[in-house]
């Protein structure tokens, strides 16, 4: 999984090779625009060292609209003619990866009582 905020891409092969963003993708445009991206055999990198960080809450657009935001999502997947139970299973590994990793960051930054008392909270939703 690439987060969106961490793919930084130079602007003339963008142009040349039609990868611009798609707008009319209100959820998932970053997903269908890397998907594009890869597909079109553009060369790809990976630095190691921290560019972006990724930031998970319960008012970003695509939890507060988390239906519309899951039927664009098979919009896309089917476009691209990905197998979705590869991407069920993969899309579930990564949000289990970034829940160990939240856990212990807010362990860190809160402490156990402000940690355990957010978790209860989210499951009472």
């Amino acid at each position: 999984h690439i987060s969106h905020c961490s793919l930084y891409v130079t602007k003339k092969p963008l142009h040349e090779l039609n990868l611009l963003f798609n707008a009319s993708l209100t959820y998932n445009g970053d997903y269908d625009w890397m998907i594009r991206i890869y597909e079109s055999g553009l060369k790809i990198g990976f630095l190691r060292r921290e560019l972006a960080r990724v930031r998970l809450h319960t008012e970003q657009t695509s939890q507060k609209n988390a239906t519309a935001s899951r039927l664009e999502a098979k919009n896309v997947i089917a476009a691209h003619h990905i197998n979705r139970w590869s991407y069920g299973f993969l899309n579930t590994f990564y949000r289990l990866l970034v829940y160990v990793w939240c856990v212990p960051m807010t362990l860190k930054k809160d402490g156990f009582v402000s940690t355990i008392k957010r978790r209860l909270r989210k499951f009472q939703r």
